[in-house]
Parts: C-alpha cells; sequence; structure tokens
C-alpha cells in the first residue's frame, strides 16, 4: 500500500450510524475503499450477518459482501478523502450512484453531473445531515436486490420444515416407501422427482436412483450454476432452488434440498445435519451416505458421461487432403489476449496465417506485444462482410467464444441469445462466418470450435447446437488447474466429444509426464518463495468482477500470508490460466484491467489437450526434425 493510501485510512473517520439504508464506504480484503449501502439481511436472502459485521451492496459492481464493521467508514465524512485521485470508471460510476440517492433523498436534482460531483465536494452544501441516514431503501437498489435473490435460493414447499411436517414428507412419498420395504428397486424411481411411474431415461450421475427426461434436463443445466458464495444456487440432487443445506468445506461448491434429505435420510438425520456445525457432505467426509443416499464412488467419471451426447459424431475428413501436411491458417473471433495463438506456438503448430477479431485495446496491445506481427487483425467481428472473408480464404481452423453474460443462468437479468441489445446474440456472428468461410473455401475442410459458458439455460443450449449441428462437449478447467471453470465446447476436431479423459488416472498419469501435474493445485501457482500458502485446493470460476478472486460469499480470501489471509496476485492468477508470468502486464495496465482480460480467457492447458489432436493433420516443428 502506498504512503499516501496509509495516510487516507488513518485520517477516516468512523461510522457514527450503523443502520440499514445508510451509504458508506467499505474496504473488502486488499481492494480500494469502495462506495455501498447497508442492507438488512432480509434484504438480500443472506442469514444474519456474524457479530462485529454488517451486509453491504456494492454500487456499481451491485453485488453484496458480509463486511466487518471496521471496514465500513461514513460516506459524506469522508468522501473529500476518498475522492481526491479517483480512478476508474466502474468506481466513478459507484460513487455516482451513491451520490444520486442521497441527493434524491434532499429532493436535489442536478441537470450535469459535474453539479453533483460539486455539491458533494463542497460538502453537501444546504443538506440536512439526518436526511443522508435515511432507514428508507432506494427502488433501484431494492430492485438489484431481488434479481439477487431470485438467482441465489427461490422460496420452495420445503423452506421451513419444522418436525411434524418432516415425518409427513418422510411417510408420503410411496415409491421411496417401496424402496425401503425391498419391493422396489431405486433405480426405478427417479431420485430428483421421486416418482416410479415416469420413463426413467439416465441414471442420477452422484448417487444412486434413476432420472427421468425433465430431471434430466433440469440437472444438466442447473449443475454448474453458483451463486454469489461459490455454491450450487440449487440442489445438488434434485436441481431445484429453494432453502439449502450447504457443505462447509471450504473445496466444495454443493447445497442440498430440506426436501431432499428429509426424504432420502430421513426427518432425524436432517435435524442431526442442522445441529452440526460445521458440517461436511457426503463428497467431502467418510460418510457416503445414509438412508437412500448413497453417493457413487465414481462420480467424477459419471459427470462427464452424464453430459455426453447421446450420440457422438463420426467426422467424415478428407484424410487424402492432409497427407501432405501444410501450416495452418487460423481464423480468431472474439480473440482476447491471443490465447489461441499462445496455444498454438506452445504445441509447436506451423501458423502461416492468424487472422483475429478483438475490439478490446487492452487485449490486442498484450497479444501484439507477446506475438508481435504474427496476428493480422481484421475489426469488430459485427463488421466483418463478405468480401472480407473472400480475402481471408482458406480457412484452416476457427476458433471463438463470445461473451457469456447474457447466456448465463447465474445472470439474473441476462437477456438471452436472440435479444439484440445483448452479447448473447453474437453467437450468430460466429455461425455466419463459419458459414460464410465455408462457402469461400473452395471445398477445403475447416475445423472450428465454439466456446460458451455451462450454467446455461437448456434452451440457449438447445438453439446453438441446432445452429452448429453439434451437440457441446463439457469440459472443466478444475481437471488440469486449479480453477473450477465448467464450459461447453462445441466443434469438430477429433475427440472433443470424448474429452472424459479428464476424470481418467490415465489423463492424470499423462499430465504428470507432461508437466501439468504441479499446476493443478492453487499452491502450487503461489509464490511460496515470499511465504504464501493457499487455504483452498482449487478458486471458483474468475470473471471480470475483483470479487470473483474471493471465495464463499466473499468473505473467503483464498491465500494466507504471514499469518494474514490475503487476494490472490494477478502474476499467480496469470499461472493458474495456464500463462507466464507477467503476460497480461503491457501498457501500464492495472491489476483490475489486467483480471479482467483473464476472466475472459480459456483456460491454457484446456485448450491444450482440445487442439494437440490436430498435430495430425497440420505441420508442426516436430516435422521439421
Amino acid at each position: 500500500m502506498s504512503s499516501k493510501k496509509m495516510k487516507i485510512d488513518k485520517c477516516l473517520k468512523p461510522l457514527q450510524q450503523a443502520s440499514a439504508g445508510t451509504i458508506v464506504w467499505g474496504k473488502l480484503g486488499s481492494y480500494q475503499w469502495w462506495p455501498g449501502i447497508i442492507i438488512r439481511s432480509t434484504d438480500c436472502g443472506q442469514p444474519e450477518a456474524k457479530f462485529g459485521n454488517l451486509w453491504l451492496f456494492w454500487f456499481g459492481d451491485h453485488k453484496i459482501s458480509e463486511i466487518s464493521r471496521k471496514k465500513i467508514v461514513g460516506f459524506t465524512l469522508n468522501f473529500l478523502q476518498m475522492y481526491d485521485g479517483i480512478s476508474g470508471k466502474n468506481l466513478r460510476k459507484a460513487v455516482f450512484e451513491a451520490l444520486e440517492i442521497l441527493a434524491c433523498r434532499c429532493s436535489y436534482h442536478f441537470e450535469k453531473v459535474e453539479a453533483l460531483i460539486s455539491w458533494a465536494k463542497t460538502g453537501f452544501q444546504d443538506s440536512d445531515e439526518a436526511l443522508f441516514s435515511s432507514t428508507d431503501m432506494p427502488t433501484s437498489v431494492l430492485k438489484h436486490l431481488e434479481c439477487l435473490q431470485n438467482s441465489s435460493t427461490k422460496a420452495s414447499d420445503s423452506d421451513d420444515v419444522g418436525s411434524d411436517s418432516a415425518i409427513q414428507i418422510f411417510n408420503s412419498n410411496v415409491p421411496l416407501k417401496m424402496v425401503r420395504e425391498g419391493s422396489l428397486k431405486i433405480q426405478d424411481v427417479c431420485i430428483a422427482c421421486y416418482e416410479n411411474e415416469v420413463q426413467i431415461v439416465d441414471f442420477h450421475p452422484l448417487c444412486n436412483g434413476g432420472l427421468c427426461l425433465e430431471c434430466k434436463e433440469r440437472l444438466q443445466e442447473n449443475m454448474f450454476a453458483y451463486g454469489n458464495d461459490g455454491k450450487n444456487m440449487c440442489c445438488s440432487i434434485c436441481a431445484k432452488p429453494g432453502s439449502l443445506i450447504i457443505c462447509d468445506s471450504k473445496n466444495c461448491h454443493r447445497s442440498f434440498c430440506n426436501y431432499c434429505i428429509i426424504l432420502l435420510l430421513g426427518p432425524d438425520e436432517k435435524k442431526k445435519i442442522i445441529e452440526t456445525n460445521p458440517w461436511y457432505c457426503f463428497f467431502c467426509s467418510s460418510n457416503d451416505g445414509c438412508g437412500l443416499l448413497r453417493i457413487k464412488k465414481d462420480w467424477e467419471d459419471r459427470i462427464i458421461t452424464f453430459f455426453q451426447p447421446s450420440k457422438v459424431d463420426e467426422l467424415d475428413l478428407p484424410i487424402l487432403d492432409f497427407v501432405v501436411k501444410k501450416p495452418l491458417r487460423v481464423l480468431s473471433l472474439f480473440d482476447g489476449i491471443g490465447t489461441g495463438k499462445f496455444v498454438l506456438d506452445s504445441l509447436g503448430f506451423e501458423v502461416e496465417v492468424y487472422f483475429a477479431s478483438e475490439i478490446d485495446e487492452n487485449a490486442i496491445n498484450v497479444s501484439k506485444f507477446h506475438h508481435k506481427d504474427s496476428i493480422s487483425y481484421i475489426g469488430d467481428v459485427t463488421q466483418i462482410t463478405d468480401d472480407k472473408i473472400s480475402t481471408l480464404c482458406p480457412i484452416d481452423l476457427i476458433i471463438g467464444g463470445s461473451p457469456c453474460n447474457d447466456l448465463s443462468l447465474v445472470n439474473p437479468v441476462r437477456k438471452g441469445i436472440y435479444d439484440v441489445s445483448g452479447t448473447g446474440q453474437l453467437f450468430f456472428d460466429f455461425f455466419y462466418i463459419l458459414n460464410t468461410v465455408r462457402r469461400f473455401n473452395n471445398q477445403k475442410h475447416v475445423f472450428f470450435l465454439y466456446e460458451n459458458v455451462a450454467a446455461m439455460s437448456k434452451k440457449s443450449k438447445s438453439i446453438i447446437s441446432t445452429f452448429l449441428a453439434k451437440e457441446p462437449a463439457l469440459i472443466d478447467a478444475k481437471f488440469v488447474s486449479p480453477q473450477i471453470r465448467p464450459r461447453y465446447f462445441w466443434g469438430n476436431i477429433p475427440g472433443l466429444q470424448m474429452l472424459n479423459k479428464y476424470c481418467s488416472s490415465s489423463h492424470n498419469d499423462m499430465i504428470s509426464g507432461l508437466g501439468y501435474q504441479q499446476e493443478k493445485l492453487l499452491d502450487h501457482c503461489l509464490l511460496k518463495n515470499l511465504g504464501r500458502k493457499a487455504v483452498i485446493e482449487k478458486i471458483r470460476t474468475v470473471t471480470t468482477q475483483r470479487n470473483s478472486l474471493i471465495q464463499n460469499n466473499y468473505t473467503l480470501l483464498p491465500v494466507e500470508m504471514n499469518g494474514e489471509y490475503d487476494v490472490l496476485w494477478i502474476t499467480e492468477l496469470e499461472r493458474i490460466f495456464g500463462f507466464p508470468i507477467h503476460y497480461t502486464d503491457t501498457g501500464n495496465l492495472n491489476i483490475q484491467k489486467r483480471q479482467e482480460l483473464l476472466g475472459r480467457s480459456w483456460s491454457v492447458p484446456v485448450i491444450k489437450d482440445i487442439l494437440q489432436p490436430l498435430k495430425n493433420f497440420f505441420k508442426t516443428k516436430d516435422d521439421l526434425l
């Protein structure tokens, strides 16, 4: 921390009133002070804050955190110290939101932002200080909180289950009663809706029991939807939202609803779980279940199989065209920081030309710095015309992953895949360019790879699969890196749909031989010479949001250093993604900008495994030896 920052922290005036509705400055971990508003636990659907803590809603990024009162100070009393030298578009936006609420409480209306800032800088002239501490929650904040609640936990019929109700639920389900009596096998019961008069189309990947089609599709849709606390938004068994019992392990993301626990384990066992603190779930303890709940020992392998397409495509490759291996001609859409080029170079491919479409100047600068003149930029993906594509062809490989924000189930205000005002519709630009390349390629085969978030709706997944005429492969970076990052990959690269090797021992042996093994745990990516130790084994998915580096509802910092908890350093984050340290250290970018670039990137070890088979078709440096 700079001496200037230390001086500011020492001069800050403490919070005078800590009631809901008070606008404050809060400090989360090692991040800079940020404006927020104190909220009640009931406002955000969270349990009561621990003693000495408060719940804060952050302006700007509209997330919530439980913060120590020691890290919260008054907003108006400290405005001048905080605003002096303030930088960053997101932070400015957050400050403006806070000031607008204060002005509204004083019945002031400022036509221009400059006038609003001037009012604050001059000490909020002619304002009643009592109005600043209003307990009325602003409508804008309540709307965001409602969205957050809907995305994390929704009320269900079993939210508040008393002992009598639990016994009634336990005894009322006829199929499970027949299973307990031995007259019915649990494999013949859908363990997500607890019916036996339905067609069982598959088995549950985690525990004993069947699945009907509707429940299988729901489980596939919600299995990788994580809330603000990094835990499953839905029950790991039935994939429904509701009142969830959450595993207390720092390395586990699983949640279980009251209804499933009562039906499968019984009311007494459910009571024991509630009273156990901390409680570690059946995946994290030696107890692999009781009652009718039995966890499958090979559940990791079964998850991958569960998401595999029912039919694996047989690739009709013109093998004769690849008898003589030639250098690759690549078109990368939504190129980001050049992950595709970095991977191809790491694998030793001879790349004749690498065309890239990207509009983020910071990302372009990172790519240019590392790849010099070997990338040819062709502008905005939405502006690429038929004529332009005809000049690029022939193309051997098209890769890209369009922004996922408007497709992700975690985003409560997502716009979906068709809304032209959102980013979801950018998929169709990928599809259009792929088909246009095929037209101008003079019948030359085109390999392609399209990526997006796994926690998307069944509808969006179906639309993408229909247009690309391929079912996606589910690949989670957690098996080859210290980050949980499940993603869908569509494509026609040989072996893509069979990458269930991520869970197999043979793959673990293979990556150990290639040197990947040492990068699989968070502890292996830290700067140990400085005494840094990992608190958890793997971090949750890193996004563009600064708080995504903090685990468990933004309260657990993943690293311990000199007896204190700390956030991940950006060089460590680069290693987690598979890049060399300082890869994003170009153009004087600040830490937040570098994290945003990585948050939009691919996991390097995953892309290496996907593109590896192309060595059979295109020239590599090994072929020259």
